[in-house]
């Protein structure tokens, strides 16, 4: 599991960098403009970048944490709870996840399984879901994904990681 861990932070840790440096790059073009026509709201965008860095520089902070921990010889499961942000994770939309299994909302009801109608509905505001064709079967966005692709939880965190 060390090895998968390990892997895992590192993707994330890449897709993190790879949206900061981007946002860095659009917020100094815009700077870079506002300057070339001496505009005061430059200093509105320089405070933009400043937030951006501070946002980098408190995900390497949890980075270095993650690995002081992994080094201490913290047992695997303290780091992998450490790793999954529950509240991040929760916050996903039901909708998003219907999306990435290809599955279509239509007025807050979707298909779970071969039906004439649609039979679970999505409750938006507070992301949780029920199945009336299965005596009232409901649950959070977690317990969707694990549901519908039949993993554990634990997985489910893994595999959910990925869409924050």
């Amino acid at each position: 599991m060390g090895v998968s861990l390990t892997w895992a932070l590192n993707k994330r840790k890449k897709a993190f960098q790879y949206e900061l440096d981007e946002e860095i790059e659009i917020k100094n073009s815009w700077i870079k403009s506002m300057v070339k026509n001496k505009d005061g709201i430059a200093r509105y965008y320089i405070g933009e970048c400043n937030t951006v860095i501070e946002k980098l520089d408190k995900q390497i902070k949890y980075f270095r944490k993650l690995a002081k921990m992994k080094k201490e010889g913290v047992p695997e499961e303290k780091i992998v709870q450490e790793y999954y942000d529950l509240d991040r994770i929760k916050s996903i939309q039901i909708r998003r996840i219907l999306e990435n299994f290809g599955i279509q909302v239509q007025r807050n009801f979707f298909k779970r399984r071969n039906e004439k109608s649609a039979s679970t509905y999505i409750y938006e505001n507070q992301n949780r879901w029920t199945d009336f064709g299965e005596g009232n079967k409901s649950g959070d966005n977690i317990d969707l994904y694990q549901e519908l692709s039949g993993c554990t939880f634990k997985e489910a965190l893994k595999e959910l990681t990925y869409l924050i």
